[in-house]
């Protein structure tokens, strides 16, 4: 049981992880770029005894690795209330600038 709600946990946790990605524009300019480096996150173990004499269970602690992302936030070039976030590799993040416009950055 502990192990279903220790399962439970780490995914409500997960689901508040990761980058806000909305819908990105068709044509757009490029207002905001960010990275972020490959990490690991560390879920802490857990020990849980009980009983006469005791008897113990470990849960061992899990590591969650989150690779290198590279992110463009695209206004709309004719509505600037639509901004988006999209997900790109390297080479188009170092591409496409700040106001530059996109997708035409991204060739």
């Amino acid at each position: 049981m502990k192990i279903i709600v220790l399962s439970g946990a780490v995914a409500l946790m997960l689901a508040g992880c990761g980058s806000d990605h909305r819908p990105v524009p068709e044509h757009g300019t490029v207002t905001d770029a960010g990275h972020n480096a490959a990490w690991v996150q560390q879920m802490p173990g857990t020990t849980s005894c009980s009983g006469q004499p005791p008897v113990c269970i470990t849960i061992p602690g899990v590591p969650i690795f989150w690779p290198e992302e590279w992110n463009l936030t695209i206004t709309d070039l004719n509505n600037p209330d639509w901004v988006g976030t999209v997900g790109v590799d390297q080479s188009v993040y170092d591409k496409c600038k700040l106001h530059t416009t996109w997708p035409e950055c991204s060739r």
